[in-house]
């Protein structure tokens, strides 16, 4: 999937057990960027109550692929300069 400028590459997510989050990635202009959605945002876009382990973190992120490409973009475009790693924030989801 293409939002624009990025490259999606969501065959490849995974779940992050240290940090708790599931992390994909994306490529613009031949640099690869990594995003990363946690737990709580995971939750709060899925309305889940029950505790998030690799299997329904990765469900949740299926279901709402177009929600967290869509606010990938937006952490991005706001951010100043390149960086290594973008946090999806609930706020960028909304």
């Amino acid at each position: 999937m293409e939002a624009q400028d990025l490259k999606f590459d969501t065959k490849n997510r995974q779940w992050s057990t240290e940090r708790e989050a599931v992390r994909f990635f994306a490529r613009h202009d031949g640099v690869e960027l990594e995003f990363i959605v946690t737990k709580d945002v995971l939750a709060s876009v899925g309305q889940l109550t029950a505790a998030l382990n690799e299997e329904s973190a990765l469900l949740t992120f299926d279901n709402y692929e177009d929600v967290f490409l869509a606010a990938a973009d937006r952490a991005w475009r706001a951010a100043d300069d390149s960086k290594p790693a973008y946090f999806i924030s609930d706020d960028d989801v909304g």
